[in-house]
């Protein structure tokens, strides 16, 4: 009680109880002395048992800090656990909180300070990695509002070893500030996962997914791309906008849940059980048709079933996600399961400060890149194991087919 760094006054808790104890620094030197100590206590240890020991969040936050350094995801009940296992000591929910939140600062100094730090970061990346596009914004009062970071490196990769599809999403920071990361994620030669761009932002809205689709633009120059996203109606402006709705395809698992939706919302069509999982088959045949034959039978199949889910499909831009109907390459790839890796991948760095982020993710870019090369070295063929395998399934499967003329003809919804 009232104590500083060179004067200690100690109390009994116990109320009445004489036990007490003062100390002080001697002059400017560290060097403690005890000025009065009187050791009487006039209660029973039971009395004493009574009262819970003092335990201060910011004096357990020093004992886990190289824990929560090492590993950003040791989590609030985690902390509580270890203490109650490894001290005896119980601390509930929100002290564990504290703590951490403690250790955090007195690793990375406080929050808003990192952001101070975002304009000199990027600097620093251009000038490290020329080819970097590297940019951040800020509101008129000077506080940070969006970043954006795309390495050379995966500039250059996308354009000499990617197909033409981005898969793009966004995803919840949980550091102090919130926010939110926006990704834009490519394939490579074995359909796995390529860190293209990401940004930093206040949230999903017209204004920040415009701003981060006009800066992935600029890193993709003039390539005529594939976009696929999860159908976001900020997204649908900004792709519309930015790239034309021609390049905008809509993620099936997202389509298929609002498909249900309509269904179990909509008043006189009462589909259950398997009168529902084949409206659903109907929409996967129009979404895989290779011909506009196939697509025109499946069409039929579903106006036949139920009239008011043909028109469901008409109504919902099936030009976005119906292989045929859709007018660039799109290789069979239907969801967004890329970006959704790409926020699995930085799982560990969303519960960071901005600046350690950014560094995390450059630190595990860095890394990932060079592992893939180390893998590419090692293949036989210019493409990877597993699509080579696909290949070779569907060259089994061809075997015994003629080839004959493909006549194209438009799709009409007219029943």
């Amino acid at each position: 009680m009232n104590n500083s760094r060179t004067y200690y006054r100690i109390k009994c808790k116990v109320d009445n109880c004489p036990w007490k104890l003062t100390a002080g620094c001697e002059g400017e030197s560290d060097t403690v002395r005890v000025k009065r100590f009187k050791n009487v206590h006039t209660h029973t240890v039971q009395d004493v048992s009574y009262f819970k020991p003092v335990v201060r969040s910011k004096d357990l936050g020093r004992i886990v800090m190289n824990k929560i350094r090492e590993t950003p995801s040791y989590f609030p009940r985690q902390i509580s656990k270890d203490f109650k296992n490894d001290f005896r000591i119980k601390i509930n929910y929100m002290q564990s909180w504290r703590t951490k939140e403690h250790a955090k600062e007195a690793i990375d100094g406080k929050p808003e300070d990192s952001y101070k730090l975002v304009p000199w970061m990027c600097q620093r990346l251009r000038e490290s990695m020329p080819g970097t596009i590297a940019k951040w914004t800020c509101t008129e009062e000077g506080k940070f509002k969006q970043l954006f970071v795309s390495y050379r490196c995966s500039i250059r990769g996308f354009e000499v070893g990617c197909r033409p599809i981005l898969s793009i999403d966004a995803c919840y920071l949980s550091g102090n500030y919130k926010g939110t990361l926006l990704g834009a994620t490519g394939y490579d030669t074995d359909e796995g996962l390529y860190p293209l761009a990401y940004a930093v932002v206040s949230g999903e809205t017209d204004e920040d997914w415009l701003w981060f689709l006009q800066n992935v633009k600029e890193v993709i120059g003039g390539r005529i791309v594939t976009i696929i996203t999860d159908r976001n109606s900020s997204l649908i402006s900004g792709v519309r906008d930015v790239f034309g709705s021609q390049c905008h395809s809509w993620c099936l698992r997202h389509l298929m849940e609002n498909f249900t939706k309509f269904m179990n919302s909509k008043s006189g069509l009462k589909l259950r059980g398997s009168s529902k999982d084949t409206a659903k088959k109907f929409l996967n045949k129009i979404a895989y048709a290779r011909t506009t034959e196939t697509c025109e039978k499946a069409l039929q199949k579903m106006a036949s079933f139920r009239k008011e889910l043909f028109d469901w499909v008409s109504e919902n831009g099936p030009e976005h996600w119906a292989n045929t109907l859709f007018p660039l390459p799109r290789w069979d790839i239907m969801y967004t399961n890329q970006a959704e890796s790409f926020n699995a991948w930085v799982r560990e760095e969303r519960l960071l400060s901005i600046m350690r982020l950014m560094d995390g993710h450059l630190t595990r870019l860095t890394e990932f890149l060079y592992r893939k090369k180390m893998e590419t070295e090692r293949w036989p063929n210019p493409v990877g194991p597993n699509v080579e395998d696909k290949m070779k399934k569907r060259q089994l499967a061809a075997h015994g087919f003629s080839c004959m003329p493909l006549v194209l003809r438009s799709v009409q919804f007219m029943i």
